[in-house]
């Protein structure tokens, strides 16, 4: 009876180990890109609104951050086995990226 329970749990790990190896890098990658894209629909970070644009009548009404949308679209992720990698591929983004690091 015990071997029965024993052999049971160890597939369900090996499933587990399996599932966090594969297919969850991938899913995560893509909901940190979602999250990413979300905060630059709303024009505004975890629902604190981003400053108004300065200056004339080029910036009226146009969206915040998004210029060209350069650095919008620059976000990409990349899955190794257990490790989902979210990267910026625009050179200044590096530098926003510093504002949000967390430690």
């Amino acid at each position: 009876m015990g071997s029965k329970y024993t052999s049971t749990f160890n597939n369900l790990s090996s499933q587990v180990k399996q599932y966090a190896s594969t297919v969850y890098p991938g899913m995560a990658g893509k909901k940190a890109l979602r999250f990413i894209d979300d905060n630059f629909r709303k024009q505004s970070w975890e629902g604190i609104p981003w400053k108004r644009r300065k200056g004339g009548p080029r910036n009226a009404g146009r969206a915040l951050l998004v210029d060209r949308g350069i650095l919008r679209r620059g976000n990409r992720f990349s899955s190794a086995p257990g490790q989902p990698r979210v990267y910026i591929v625009v050179p200044y983004g590096c530098e926003l990226l510093s504002v949000f690091s967390v430690d």
